[in-house]
Parts: structure tokens; C-alpha cells; sequence
């Protein structure tokens, strides 16, 4: 992680109608929408996170969404308190 960029692939992801090259004020419930249906595991989702947590992250560059570049502890801890793993 030489200049403390992570790329997260589907993790930090979202769907969005309005969307930005830069995360705004909408993004963390964009980010709800893609991942409570989409990932299968909470605790996958903790065992992810409670690695990058120790990790000096200073931009998050998802595949499908838009770079998130302020406040990563706050998405972080959106993350960890999604409803995921809904399907049945």
C-alpha cells in the first residue's frame, strides 16, 4: 500500500442515479443499496474490515462507484453495519 490507495473491487461499491467522480452525501446510502443485497456474509464483511482498519488508507478506489476520499472510517463503519446476506 505504498500511496495508501485501496482497490476495493465490489467492497465500497454503490449504485447511484446521481453519480460523482467523488463520493458525496449520498454515497454511504448508495453504498447500502449495492451491498445488503449483494454480499452474502456480515462476517466476511468484519473479517475484510478489521484488517483495512489498521491500514493508513487515504482514498478508496471501488470498481463500481465513485472514489471515496474523506472521512474512510465513517464508510468503514458503514460497511460493518450493513444487513447483508439477506437472500434465502
Amino acid at each position: 500500500m505504498k500511496n495508501n490507495v485501496l482497490f476495493s473491487s465490489d467492497i465500497f461499491g454503490a449504485f447511484s442515479v446521481d453519480w460523482n467522480l467523488y463520493a458525496n452525501e449520498h454515497y454511504l446510502n448508495a453504498m447500502k443499496v449495492f451491498g445488503e443485497p449483494y454480499f452474502a456474509s456480515n462476517k466476511a464483511i468484519m473479517n475484510y474490515t478489521n484488517k483495512i482498519k489498521k491500514l493508513p488508507i487515504k482514498m478508496i478506489l471501488p470498481q463500481h462507484g465513485s472514489i471515496i476520499n474523506n472521512n474512510i472510517p465513517e464508510y468503514i463503519k458503514v460497511l460493518d453495519e450493513m444487513e447483508v446476506g439477506q437472500w434465502t
